[in-house]
């Protein structure tokens, strides 16, 4: 079979018009096929991504009636179908590690076999040509020991993915999708990401939480989407193909799919609700008990940050009018290791409370009670020439929070902040950190300088940030490196100016920061490209 006549009979299968005979034959193919296994997974992949790009992805969630537009392929059961015997095969016999595979940008219209004779046998990674046009939906964000062993250099934490397939062997692997959703993959499993709203697992078990800022988010399983409302719920795919769902908390919206691709029926599922769905069935089983071992994503706690008695002293000799190790709260005030001026005070509401001083380090949870650390008295004089910020963060997902706030002195107005910013009206990364400096203080999103981080942050992994100003340049340093320097007039004055630290101002409850801060420390000078280097170096060599 040529080329030419193997993709046309791919697009016969993902569009419908394949006969049972042309089916079979390929499926038989595919059993005994490796090269044509990964040229079909890929072709499929392309499928995804075409049809995907040519609707306009919902902003709200669809009615049941028009959730095809949603699914992955326009033709789910066959695709699926030999998709599983590919990737089973694969998982199996031929990959006993990760495989990720890219899929192929709506530019290319086929995978040359020269390409994949490219690919890295012993690796397991299959990268196709201008893979890199593709967004980055996804980022790693836990890896057991298990999984760890199987591609210790490709998989990792802070690893970056784009749409494509991921083969799971053994262990449990954390994504957190870029619009805040997170899905926990347990070996052996299937999964590919289709977008940042849809994923579809193929094989083994799969949990997600899902928070309002990825709302209507899709995890297809065979014959089945089930749309998240706002929740948590798991995936258990068996060896026979059925698919059990969990609804942990909140609920889900499952729909059973015809061979069109398009609802046949649909169920609300809510909390500590459970159904089956048979792989040759038509109904949606209600179950009383489940699976033994159903998955659930835990709360993992966050990693140590490794402060070292050389950085404590490095910092102090740096001078920082404020430098505050979060190490013990004593009557609601963290001190101030430089002086007895500007303790930070604790302000919050919350029985228990939800910010807490926990190993040397000031956790934050959400709350819809303002909480946050102040300056009593505010800070006199910060904006009058040169400042820098010095802060660790680590949040604990992708979420809109503000680690630092700077205010007018009747807390009306920002001057500064440094946050991780979601979804705004500007161009820039999902989750990316953002330093803006807005003179006169104000709320006008549209005025000031920001500048931003050219990635999105990661989850549970600690960052060091420092923002600084001259009196004719921003600067923004992530992980000691200089990323963004904006020159010009920056604006000066003697005021007096409010802190927040762990949220927006001292009253909004949208911009809360969840996560750890640690080894936060202010200067009344611009700290110099070296100094950000060497503070980094010393905490992380």
């Amino acid at each position: 079979m040529s080329d030419f006549e193997e993709r046309a009979l791919f697009r016969r299968v993902a569009d419908g018009l394949a006969t049972e005979q042309e089916f079979r034959a390929l499926e038989a193919r595919l059993r005994i096929d490796p090269d044509l296994r990964t040229r079909y997974i890929l072709h499929m992949g392309l499928e995804a991504n075409l049809y995907e790009e040519m609707i306009s992805s919902p902003t709200v969630l669809a009615p049941a009636s028009t959730i095809r537009s949603l699914q992955p392929s326009r033709q789910w059961p066959i695709a699926i179908a030999l998709c599983g015997i590919a990737v089973g095969v694969l998982v199996g016999v031929f990959l006993p590690g990760f495989n990720w595979q890219h899929e192929v940008p709506k530019e290319i219209s086929s995978v040359t076999d020269s390409a994949l004779e490219e690919r890295d046998a012993v690796s397991n990674w299959v990268e196709v040509p201008n893979a890199a046009s593709l967004r980055e939906v996804a980022i790693i964000t836990y890896v057991d020991e298990e999984a760890a062993k199987t591609e210790p250099e490709r998989f990792r934490v802070g690893s970056r993915l784009k749409p494509g397939t991921l083969t799971l062997p053994v262990g449990e692997l954390q994504l957190d999708f870029v619009n805040g959703a997170r899905v926990l993959l347990k070996g052996p499993a299937v999964l590919q990401v289709d977008s940042v709203m849809s994923a579809s697992l193929f094989s083994g078990q799969a949990a997600a939480r899902v928070p309002d800022s990825a709302r209507g988010f899709v995890l297809n399983s065979p014959g089945t989407a089930v749309v998240d409302l706002g929740t948590e719920f798991s995936v258990n795919i068996s060896d026979t193909g059925e698919s059990e769902v969990l609804v942990t908390e909140g609920e889900v919206e499952v729909s059973l799919l015809g061979q069109d691709g398009n609802t046949v029926k649909s169920q609300r599922l809510k909390e500590a609700g459970a159904i089956r769905v048979r792989q040759s069935g038509s109904e949606l089983e209600p179950l009383a008990s489940l699976t033994p071992g159903q998955l659930v994503i835990p709360e993992r706690a966050l990693p140590k940050l490794p402060v070292s008695e050389e950085y404590i002293q490095t910092i102090k000799e740096a001078r920082p009018f404020a430098y505050w190790r979060f190490e013990e709260l004593v009557d609601g005030k963290i001190s101030n290791e430089m002086s007895e001026k500007f303790p930070a005070v604790l302000h919050h509401e919350d029985t228990p409370p939800t910010v807490t001083v926990e190993n040397g380090v000031a956790m934050f949870r959400t709350s819809q009670r303002p909480r946050y650390f102040s300056v009593d008295g505010g800070i006199p004089g910060w904006n009058s020439d040169s400042f820098s910020i010095e802060i660790w963060g680590c949040p604990d997902r992708l979420h809109h929070g503000a680690l630092v706030d700077i205010l007018s002195e009747d807390w009306t107005g920002d001057l500064n902040t440094i946050e991780i910013a979601m979804k705004t009206t500007m161009i820039h990364p999902p989750g990316a950190y953002r330093f803006f400096h807005r003179y006169p203080p104000g709320q006008d999103m549209k005025s000031g300088i920001n500048l931003f981080d050219h990635q999105t942050c990661t989850p549970m992994q600690w960052t060091h940030l420092v923002a600084t100003k001259s009196r004719d340049s921003l600067s923004l340093y992530v992980n000691g490196q200089l990323l963004r320097r904006i020159e010009g007039a920056t604006g000066s004055d003697d005021a007096l100016y409010q802190l927040a630290i762990g949220q927006m101002d001292n009253h909004q409850l949208h911009r809360q920061f969840e996560g750890a801060l640690d080894e936060m420390a202010l200067y009344d000078r611009a700290l110099t490209p070296d100094e950000v280097l060497q503070h980094y170096r010393l905490m992380m060599p």
